[in-house]
């Protein structure tokens, strides 16, 4: 658990993911699949069920096949020595680790407001 700990954030940063709704889902997915443990697999369920709408619509068109691709198929990251990568390009670094690039959030309220006003 204490390592766990440690490297939440560092998760965040090397998926690039805020530590917004849509974010912690997505970490908590991954972290859920690789560590088995049920907090995160309940944080990613429910988690995803409090999504506000915009968020829920990149959470199904990208967020959430991102989070399980990088949960099955990434480095599992507990054993990852971050502090021995500072200085390593981020994407060098995340090739290195099986993960691809991370999803743009392609949705959002801009792109709707302008959707709702060409109709």
């Amino acid at each position: 658990m204490q390592r766990y700990r440690e490297i939440h954030d560092l998760v965040h940063t090397l998926l690039e993911q805020p530590t917004d709704m849509l974010g912690e889902v997505v970490v908590k997915w991954i972290e859920g699949i690789q560590n088995g443990l049920p907090m995160c697999l309940t944080g990613g369920l429910l988690g995803s069920l409090r999504l506000a709408p915009i968020q829920t619509q990149n959470y199904l068109k990208t967020h959430l096949d991102y989070a399980l691709l990088v949960g099955f198929e990434g480095h599992f990251l507990m054993n990852v020595y971050f502090e021995e990568h500072w200085e390593q390009p981020m994407d060098e670094f995340r090739t290195s680790l099986n993960i691809p690039p991370p999803p743009a959030r392609t949705i959002t309220k801009k792109s709707v407001d302008k959707t709702k006003t060409s109709v």
